[in-house]
């Protein structure tokens, strides 16, 4: 009868459940909170979840393979997606933290790379991610990516969309800026 619930929800379904009977069973709470209770949802959970499905990761095989589609020079926006993808794979970066959500009540400008905080060094470039959920502090996370000496390095993109960047779009204070001047969307 309950093999369509995901034992990960049921948690949930007490809670209400036991929200509704309170009046009637005041030690209901106890109840659910008992050593008995949470460890048979612990078992539960471990005997009867759904792993969790994620894509795969990129491999250093995919980067290369993307870099021979797109040599240089190329389209704006081609090299704009480039380098989402290079920065996203060599900085172990999420999607999210490098474009804007779709929806635009999400957005904010805090998560936005600013293009002031990226360094060309000598041994790569580094950029200071502002914002994200695991930065405690508030003070951003700085990226370091080290050059490479192979066909998959970045660093002749980076470079190469810097400069077309700062050409075009000098005033505006985004890393990464669409050749309409928006920012890039995840979409």
């Amino acid at each position: 009868m309950s093999a369509h619930i995901d034992p990960k929800s049921v948690a949930n379904y007490i809670h209400g459940v036991s929200r509704c009977l309170e009046p009637y069973f005041p030690e209901i709470r106890d109840i659910c909170a008992s050593r008995l209770v949470k460890e048979t949802l612990a078992g539960c959970k471990k005997l009867r979840s759904q792993p969790t499905r994620r894509k795969p990761p990129l491999l250093l095989s995919h980067i290369t393979h993307l870099l021979s589609r797109f040599p240089l020079p190329m389209a704006y926006d081609d090299l704009l997606f480039v380098i989402i993808t290079l920065l996203g794979h060599f900085g172990l970066h999420r999607l999210g933290e490098l474009t804007y959500p779709d929806v635009l009540v999400h957005r904010t400008h805090r998560k936005v790379v600013k293009r002031p905080s990226l360094h060309l060094l000598s041994i790569g470039y580094s950029y200071t991610l502002p914002y994200n959920k695991a930065d405690r502090y508030y003070l951003g996370s700085t990226v370091v990516i080290a050059s490479r000496s192979d066909s998959a390095s970045p660093t002749p993109y980076i470079r190469d969309y810097l400069s077309r960047r700062d050409m075009q779009f000098s005033n505006r204070i985004e890393l990464l800026v669409r050749s309409d001047g928006s920012i890039p969307t995840r979409s």
